[in-house]
């Protein structure tokens, strides 16, 4: 379902629960589906405002862990529109509240929003370790969804090495063919004259591969060097006719 097929059906329910939260405030729940109802139309006040009043009422009514997820959706609501500071707080909220909790599927989307704020420092590492432990959770608490998130984020950090790897490569290929009369490249040890393709590297071939590849043999070479020999005789002159005896010692039997 996009988000034009799944527009409709949410403005109904942002607008049903918008005029029952006019006669009467709604409990925790219902403000939170108010607000994810908000933020696939596009009222992002309206989305902040429900989430805020979502938390105080999971936290009232002794449910942190719904609370923190709700927090969790704040940070990332202000993340999207640049509001590092406020995404920051809120993240230190969620943080707070899972500090006393044991570990559960919470701890994991934790993880994931960690990571999140890691890729914004440039830290792979970190990232990657959250990612991982998110995987973990996951997978120990069977949410199917955590664990393809996290791998999602693990797949693209060890992906990104060889990428960056293969993109380095193709490049240099192409700065080498491109630039005419570049010189002596310094890690290679070739170079380029007037636009052309770097030479390849020679190698030798084995002596019998030679002969193989050249179709001539031993034999048949010795015997046309005898040949050429009886015919020119001793001190033969190249210019002379062929068969007449200029130059040639007659006196030999």
């Amino acid at each position: 379902m996009n988000v034009e097929d799944r527009a409709a059906p949410t403005a109904d329910t942002f607008d049903a629960l918008s005029a029952l939260d006019a006669v009467e405030p709604l409990g925790a729940g219902d403000l939170e589906a108010l607000g994810e109802a908000a933020w696939w139309i596009g009222r992002v006040p309206e989305c902040i405002a429900a989430r805020e009043r979502s938390v105080a009422a999971y936290v009232a009514d002794g449910r942190p862990r719904q609370a923190a997820l709700v927090v969790l959706r704040l940070f990332y609501t202000f993340s999207v529109r640049g509001d590092s500071s406020i995404a920051s707080g809120w993240l230190r909220r969620a943080r707070r509240l899972l500090d006393s909790e044991p570990e559960g599927v919470e701890h994991g989307q934790l993880c994931l929003a960690e990571a999140r704020v890691a890729r914004a420092r440039g830290d792979a590492d970190v990232e990657l370790s959250h990612a991982r432990r998110a995987i973990a959770l996951g997978e120990r608490f069977a949410d199917a969804d955590l664990v393809a998130l996290g791998q999602y984020i693990e797949g693209r950090l060890l992906v990104r090495p060889r990428a960056r790897r293969a993109r380095g490569r193709s490049a240099s290929r192409r700065a080498y063919v491109a630039s005419p009369r570049m010189g002596t490249l310094a890690d290679g040890g070739l170079s380029v004259r007037d636009g052309r393709d770097p030479p390849r590297p020679r190698t030798r071939m084995p002596r019998g591969r030679r002969r193989r590849r050249s179709g001539a043999r031993p034999q048949l070479i010795a015997g046309r060097v005898r040949a050429a020999r009886r015919d020119r005789g001793v001190g033969a002159h190249r210019g002379a006719p062929r068969g007449s005896t200029f130059g040639r010692r007659t006196d030999l039997p």
